[in-house]
């Protein structure tokens, strides 16, 4: 198994913060999951004013003396990251580290093999890698009472500091701390529809081993009184540019990422799903993304995120109304299938997708 991590410190080491974890089970995949993680990082960092998410005058130009952490993890994308040196390391059981640093912070991207977990068998022929969540409870069993989640706005940076005089951009509006299972009506009513919500210690059931998990929210504006449908995943899957309210496009283009003139990417057509690793999985959709576009508002939302045995990322698409783009009958998943995070919606109950 390989650690991925991607963290960010203070300048004078001050402060500490782990932005984006992940547990790959093979070099090609941790290379792949830096690879894309650091270029949403950068699109974080240094975001296109024109994106619906991007407040009126929030952004601003900086001096050409500023270094452009944003522009190394670009170049460290769009080079050989995947080369035959960064798996050598990795096959090797040595670390691979990548570092860019800005006027605020440092950002370092480690990965490094570590030890299987006790109860977890290693994948051989067409077994699944984490047989121990093959028959797991499609619900979640209550997490611990000390168990706890912090709550942070993300219409800022993800990195929260005290410090008055650091960039908006590293500051977050709102750090609460609430019990994972007390989350849904706090979160729903204090925070509205862009929230994004760090569960640091939670296990998803009781055979599953603990991780990380983030709250996104969806605005679904043909849910009740507009109800923002709220869906758990893992940490390591982040919104491109955070939740946000999905905004409808003239002419039926697609919206989000896509319009970033730096990083093209396509988004995905309902129930296709590109093939695992390498540069298809650049055409994935991000939970918030909207997938296609109609006359009358959005049809698909990415709402909810399956975790699978598997290496394999599946997402689940849910229809805000109607059936599916095309006029056919909504996509529908199997209950088996389903994913195991829930979904919070406004009214304060925990549903199934």
């Amino acid at each position: 198994m390989i650690r991925c991590e991607i963290t960010a410190h203070r300048l004078d080491l001050s402060a500490h913060w782990l932005l984006y974890t992940h547990e790959a089970q093979s070099p090609g995949e941790a290379l792949w999951w830096l690879r894309w993680q650091a270029a949403k990082l950068a699109d974080r960092l240094d975001p296109d004013p024109r994106t619906p998410w991007v407040p009126a005058g929030a952004l601003r130009p900086v001096g050409g003396s500023v270094p452009d952490a944003p522009a190394g993890l670009r170049a460290w994308c769009e080079g050989p990251a995947d080369g035959p040196e960064w798996l050598c390391l990795l096959e090797s059981e040595r670390r691979v580290i990548v570092s860019v640093h800005d006027d605020t912070a440092h950002y370092t991207l480690t990965a490094v093999v570590v030890a299987e977990p006790a109860g977890i068998v290693a994948q051989t022929g067409g077994g699944s890698p984490r047989p121990h969540l093959d028959h797991a409870p499609t619900r979640p069993s209550p997490a611990p009472p000390e168990r706890q989640v912090a709550i942070r706005r993300v219409q800022d940076w993800p990195i929260t500091t005290d410090d008055p005089e650091a960039p908006a951009r590293l500051r977050t509006r709102v750090r609460t701390t609430y019990d994972l299972w007390g989350l849904p009506y706090e979160l729903a009513t204090r925070l509205g529809d862009l929230t994004e919500c760090l569960v640091t210690h939670a296990r998803t059931h009781a055979a599953a081993p603990a991780r990380a998990l983030v709250v996104y929210a969806v605005y679904d504006p043909y849910g009740p009184d507009g109800a923002t449908v709220m869906a758990v995943a893992p940490s390591g899957f982040i919104p491109r540019h955070g939740a946000r309210r999905v905004p409808s496009s003239p002419g039926g283009r697609p919206v989000g990422h896509a319009h970033h003139p730096r990083r093209p990417r396509p988004l995905c057509p309902p129930g296709h799903r590109p093939p695992h690793g390498g540069a298809g999985m650049s055409a994935l959709p991000d939970v918030g993304d909207l997938v296609t576009d109609g006359p009358h508002g959005p049809k698909w939302v990415v709402t909810g995120v399956e975790y699978p045995a598997s290496p394999n990322i599946r997402w689940v698409l849910r229809p805000l109304r109607g059936g599916g783009a095309d006029g056919q009958p909504a996509r529908t998943v199997p209950r088996d299938r389903i994913s195991r995070f829930p979904v919070l919606r406004r009214r304060g109950a925990w549903a199934q997708l």
